[in-house]
Formats: structure tokens, sequence, C-alpha cells
């Protein structure tokens, strides 16, 4: 994330404005005031959040002057009030502040100037638009004198200027951000030592399928997202399908329907198929190119049985809502997480908000076997029926293998 900021409020919107950013989320100052926040808590607060947009909000004896901005108890904001001269009442307030993921600049008018309180936040108001309220006041810099005063404000907390303002290092902040950068291999994997020294010790013992050293695995991939079971098996794909089919022994029936989302990559609908189901595809929510939660409902009949919502590229559908719905119906709820491993939805693990979750193994992605998937679930009769499946009912009931 790079600290360089972007001019918004009532500017011209720039040709190709997401040509100069050059990561996720940027942020943006609206010229007339500023506040001092820790960087690393706010950029926690946004990834925890899934935040389109985080406004830094700080508290008023007086919000008339500024507008008062309304919050839920999740920190959702709800509203956005006008300015009111006069009006007396404290409050939050806008500290001119703007956390923003990249894909908002895809929302913003073209061509005619447009104010991001007024024309764009109202719109996106209750749709993953969040406040951090901060610990300290915002400064009206608005005019020179103003500016020169905040100067003072601010000596001990950075500078004032062009491309640089009161943000803290990360290494300051609360989540812990180093400052030196870190260096992730693109399309490619990372093969240790240790890897190298167990694919050996399976190749020396002539066991190359299952055995100890996949029992070992599951067992740390259940403990890594605190669930009661972790079963392997031979990709993504079968990870979603064999999830799906722990669905006959629940009263499914062949042809019964599976809510998925109609952007996906291909292996999603291909395993309701190959489960014996139907796949009913859901449009997507165009902020976040995840199922559409408002469209769920609508789709459900007397023969949908599960939703199987996809963390597409590893960013998460939203969970309270699909939960909400899937349990107003008795669906099951199977989480597609093959892009998501180690991602979070508001402190949760992804992976952990359904009934049973789908995760790939597949070399493209976050950690390989090389091929191979996983699904984990917290209930034990699952597990039994999924180890059943993989073996074509031959499953080995041992927590631990004596065979390798």
């Amino acid at each position: 994330m790079h600290h360089r900021t972007c001019r918004s409020g009532y500017r011209r919107v720039q040709k190709n404005p997401a040509g100069h950013i050059k990561s996720p989320c940027f942020l943006t100052l609206n010229g007339d005031s500023i506040c001092p926040v820790d960087l690393g808590s706010l950029l926690k607060f946004h990834r925890q959040k899934n935040a389109l947009v985080t406004v830094i909000l700080s508290r008023a004896e007086k919000t008339g002057d500024y507008g008062q901005v309304l919050i839920n108890e999740d920190g959702l904001i709800t509203s956005f009030q006008e300015k009111k001269a006069g009006k007396a009442s404290g409050g939050l307030v806008n500290a001119g502040v703007y956390l923003m993921e990249k894909t908002i600049l895809d929302f913003l008018p073209s061509g005619c100037p447009y104010s991001l309180e007024r024309d764009v936040f109202p719109l996106l108001a209750r749709k993953r638009i969040y406040g951090y309220v901060a610990d300290k006041p915002h400064v009206d810099i608005g005019t020179p004198e103003r500016y020169t005063g905040a100067q003072a404000i601010f000596k001990n907390n950075g500078r004032i200027n062009g491309s640089s303002s009161c943000f803290k290092s990360y290494s300051e902040g609360d989540a812990g951000l180093k400052k030196e950068k870190a260096k992730i291999p693109f399309g490619t994997v990372t093969v240790t030592g240790k890897a190298r020294e167990l694919i050996l010790e399976a190749l020396d013992r002539k066991r190359i399928s299952s055995g100890r050293l996949v029992r070992e695995f599951e067992k740390k991939f259940a403990e890594l997202y605190g669930v009661r079971d972790a079963v392997a098996v031979s990709s993504g794909t079968d990870a979603d399908a064999l999830a799906l089919a722990v669905l006959y022994d629940y009263g499914a029936g062949r042809g019964d329907e599976v809510i998925v989302p109609a952007l996906s990559f291909v292996a999603t609908g291909n395993a309701v198929l190959q489960a014996g189901f139907t796949p009913v595809f859901i449009d997507i929510n165009p902020f976040t190119l995840n199922i559409n939660p408002d469209l769920i409902e609508k789709a459900v009949t007397g023969r949908t049985r599960a939703v199987m919502p996809v963390h597409l590229m590893g960013k998460p559908a939203d969970m309270d809502r699909i939960n909400e719905t899937a349990a107003r119906y008795g669906l099951c709820v199977i989480e597609d997480a093959a892009e998501a491993f180690g991602a979070f939805y508001k402190g949760k693990k992804i992976g952990t908000l359904g009934d049973m979750a789908a995760f790939s193994l597949y070399v493209a992605h976050v950690i390989t076997t090389g091929e191979g998937g996983v699904v984990i679930t917290n209930d034990e009769d699952k597990a039994a029926i999924l180890r059943s499946l993989r073996a074509h009912g031959r499953a080995c009931k041992c927590k631990t293998c004596i065979s390798n």
C-alpha cells in the first residue's frame, strides 16, 4: 500500500485514476481537514470488515458544521447527514481521510465534477462503507491560517504536505506490519527442504497414497482452522463434489438443486453435476464479484438442498446474509474456499462459517500438494461420510496410521 494521496471532492475525475494507484487499496484526503491515525490499525480494521471504503471518523461537540455520520454496532455507516449550521449536538463527523479499495474507481462518475460525500457515499451507505473512529480529533486545514495552526498540532506526528501526512509507520501499528518489503513469489511454488525430505521418506517407504503423512496433514489442517475434522481428497473439484454428495445421507435426491454463483471457475458448476445435482446459477454483486445474497431467496424452491458460495479470488462472500437465508429454508452451506486459504471474514476464518468448506491444493493456489483438496467440518458424522466416499466405501477410520 502506498502513501500516495489523490485529490477527490469536487475536482474533476482524472482520465485514468487507476493508472496512478499501485496497490489494491489507497488513501484519499479531501483537502480541507486531516486527522492523526494509526495506519496499521486502520488497515487491519479495513481488512477485517471486508470494506469497500473505510471513512475516518472523529468525535465533535458540534456536528452541524460538518454533517453527522451514523454507524451501526458493527461500524457499518448507515447514513451521511448534511451540514446544519448552528446544530449543537455532538456525534461522529467525517474527518476527511478515506481508505478505499481500488475497485471503487469503477463506480465513480466520469467526465463531470462529483463529490464523494454528496454523490458517491450516500448511494453506498449500508453497502460495505465502514467508519473507523479515530482516538484524536480532526483538524480543519481549509484555509492558510488553519493550515499553519495544524502544522504545530502535528509537529510530533509527521509532515503535512502534498504527498505525506500524519500517519505513523507500518511497524508502529497494531497490525504489526514491517517497513521492509516482503518478497512474495508469483506464478511459482516454494519447495522447502523439509518438503523434499518428506517426499523422499514416502518414496523410500513405498507408501505414496494416503497413509501417515496424509493423516498428519489432515490433523494439522484441522488444527489450523480450529475445526474437528479435515478430510483430504484428490482435488478441489472432488472436495466440492464429495461435500455435496454427503447430502444424500440427509435426504437429498438425484437432480435436486444447489445454488451457486454465476461467476466462478467452471469446476464449481461441474462439481454440482458430478455429485448428481442441478446447479442453479445466481448473479453476482458487482462490488465483490461474489454471489449476490439479495437474489438467493428468490431462487429457493422445494428441491433446493444447498448453497455453495465461492470466495472468488480469496475475497470473502457475504456469509452472514447467506447463512441467514440458508437457515430460514433449512439449506446446507458449503463454502467453496479453493482460492481463500488464510482469508478472514469479520475476524473469522473463511471455511469455518458453513456446514462444510472445500479447499483446493492445486499448484496455482495459496498452498499446494501438487494436486489435491481438503474438506473441513465440525460435524463428526459428515466427516465419516466424506472418508467413506473418498475411498468408495473402504474408509479407514483410524485417526493415526501405523502402516507407514
